[in-house]
C-alpha cells in the first residue's frame, strides 16, 4: 500500500474493498477451462474449453450430469468481469477520478454483463458471505479499553446488550440499535490519523462497518451541545478527522443532543438506512 500513501484515507480504504473481491476472484478463477455455448440442431449446449498440448480443446457437458461443473465456470465467467471492473475501478480511484469512494454497484454490473446463457447458471451471490466478512472485520486486531481499565479511568459506565461498559444512556441507546440490528460495530477503539504529518491517536465514541458495501464509518456522539467548551472540542476534533482525510458525511458521522433535545430512535434509523444496512 505505498504507493496509496498520499490517497485520502476513504479512497484508500475502498481501493482495500475492491483488493478484496479481486483476491476472491482470483479464487474463482482457478477452475480450469472456460465456459463456451453452441446452438446445434435448435439445442443450445455447454462446453467446456480448454488449451491442451498447444491445442484448443472442447468437452461437452450435460445440464444435469455436469451441472456443477457448468456453475463453477459460469462462476468463473462472472469473476472475470467483476475482476475487470474492479482493476479499472481501482484505476480510477488512484487517478482521482472517483473523488469518494468505489461504484457500490460493480457487482450487479458484471452480473448483468454476462450473457443470459450463463448468468443462468452463475451464482450472484457468490461475493456476498456477509456474515464472514463481518465476523472478519471484528476480529481485525485493534487497540481496545478493556471494560476493567474503562471502569477505573470512566467512573459511571452503562452496560449495552453486547456487554460494552459505555460513557452515557445516550451511547448505550446508540449501541444497543446497532446490536438489535445486526451491525458490526467496535466502541472506542484506537484510530491512528496522520495529521499535519504526524501520526495521532484517535478514540472515536463507535467505529462501524457496512456488512453490504464493506464500508468503515465513524460515529461521534457529541452529548453536551450546550456547554460551549464541549462544543468548542467537537469542532477541532472536525477539523482533525478533515485533516486526515475522513470527512462529515462521508465517512463520520455525528449524532447529536441537548439538555432538553433528546437523540431520537428515528434519526438512528434514518442514519442506518443512508450509511450502515
Amino acid at each position: 500500500m505505498k504507493k496509496l500513501l498520499n490517497i485520502d484515507y476513504y479512497i484508500k480504504q475502498s481501493i482495500e474493498v475492491l483488493s478484496d473481491y479481486m483476491k476472491k476472484c482470483e479464487e474463482l478463477m482457478k477452475v480450469e477451462g472456460y465456459l463456451s455455448t453452441k446452438i446445434i440442431r435448435e439445442k443450445l449446449r455447454y462446453y467446456k474449453m480448454y488449451n491442451s498440448n498447444n491445442a484448443v480443446c472442447s468437452d461437452y457437458l450435460s445440464k444435469t450430469k455436469d451441472l456443477p461443473e457448468i456453475k463453477k465456470l459460469a462462476n468463473k465467467s462472472y469473476a472475470t468481469i467483476v475482476l475487470r471492473l474492479c482493476k479499472q475501478e481501482e484505476q480510477k480511484l488512484i487517478r482521482g477520478v472517483n473523488k469518494i469512494k468505489y461504484d457500490l454497484n460493480i457487482l450487479d454490473t458484471a452480473y448483468k454483463k454476462l450473457p443470459d446463457r450463463i448468468r443462468k447458471y452463475a451464482d450472484k451471490n457468490v461475493f456476498n458471505d456477509d456474515e464472514l466478512v463481518a465476523q472478519q472485520w471484528l476480529n481485525k486486531p485493534r487497540n481496545v479499553w478493556t471494560n476493567a481499565f474503562r471502569q477505573r479511568k470512566c467512573g459511571t459506565l452503562y452496560e449495552t446488550l453486547k456487554g460494552d461498559l459505555v460513557r452515557s444512556k445516550t451511547e448505550a441507546a446508540i449501541a444497543d440499535f446497532l446490536y438489535q440490528n445486526n451491525i458490526p460495530y467496535v466502541y472506542e477503539p484506537e484510530l491512528l490519523l496522520e495529521i499535519d504529518g504526524e501520526v495521532v491517536p484517535f478514540h472515536p465514541d463507535f467505529m462501524i462497518f457496512n456488512k453490504r458495501t464493506r464500508l468503515t464509518y465513524y460515529l461521534e456522539h457529541c452529548g453536551m451541545m450546550t456547554d460551549e467548551n464541549y462544543l468548542k472540542g467537537v469542532q477541532e476534533k472536525l477539523e482533525a478527522y478533515a485533516k486526515a482525510g475522513i470527512y462529515l458525511g462521508e465517512k463520520l458521522i455525528l449524532t447529536f443532543e441537548g439538555a432538553n433535545a433528546p437523540l431520537s430512535k428515528s434519526y438512528l434509523k434514518i442514519l442506518a438506512k443512508k450509511y450502515f444496512l
